[in-house]
């Protein structure tokens, strides 16, 4: 676990300077919503220590128990996937945490500058739904996967502008796949673990968001 929070911390950091420097193309008049500047706030979860509820979300949902360490992965995995369409520049993850409040309504309303003026054209709210590891019997146990949802709203009216939910699991290997991997890695082949699962989910759902927008 430790392992993962300092993995977290890191790629919070990393996404955070690169989408400070990123700036977004000047929009064309053919684009759907214009948007330029977004907010990712970090994903709603459930967990034993705690939970953050989606109070922005345009949907409900129902969450599997994860952990506050795990919402914050795939938090970064957003910045992470945000930064590498230029159309999209993102709100330092740093500044989002200066401004958390007890819900995302007020960490969205901390986000504003000291005139009322808004600092993103939009906010990205979800939940990390769910993390199913195979545990210690991966052999013949299920496979791993995961559930991400999301929704893009307007800031100025709180249109929900798109929105997004995925589930999978990792795709069946036949035993040939198997034990070639075996013998090519010198060991036995482990699956993907759930967090895979939700870093591809992720790079998937901002794709589809960037082609209403390109």
């Amino acid at each position: 676990m430790r392992e993962l929070l300092v993995l977290t911390v890191l790629a919070l950091a990393l996404a955070g300077c690169s989408a400070w420097t990123a700036r977004p193309a000047e929009p064309a008049a053919s684009d759907a919503y214009g948007v330029r500047r977004i907010a990712v706030l970090p994903l709603a979860y459930r967990g034993e220590g705690g939970r953050v509820e989606c109070d922005l979300c345009p949907d409900d949902m129902v969450l599997a128990e994860t952990s506050e360490d795990e919402a914050m992965l795939v938090t970064a995995f957003f910045y992470e996937h945000f930064t590498r369409h230029p159309r999209f520049a993102m709100v330092p993850y740093a500044d989002i945490l200066r401004a958390r409040g007890a819900d995302m309504r007020s960490t969205l309303a901390g986000l504003d500058g000291p005139q009322g003026e808004r600092v993103a054209d939009a906010v990205l709210v979800g939940a990390l739904l769910e993390l199913r590891s195979p545990g210690a019997n991966a052999g013949s146990g299920p496979r791993p996967g995961a559930a991400v949802y999301a929704a893009l709203l307007d800031t100025g009216s709180g249109q929900t502008l798109w929105s997004s939910f995925v589930d999978a699991d990792e795709e069946a290997r036949s035993a040939v796949a198997l034990r070639w991997r075996g013998l090519v890695e010198g060991k036995d082949a482990m699956p993907a673990r759930a967090v895979d699962i939700a870093r591809q989910l992720v790079g998937r759902m901002v794709d589809e968001l960037a082609m209403q927008v390109d």
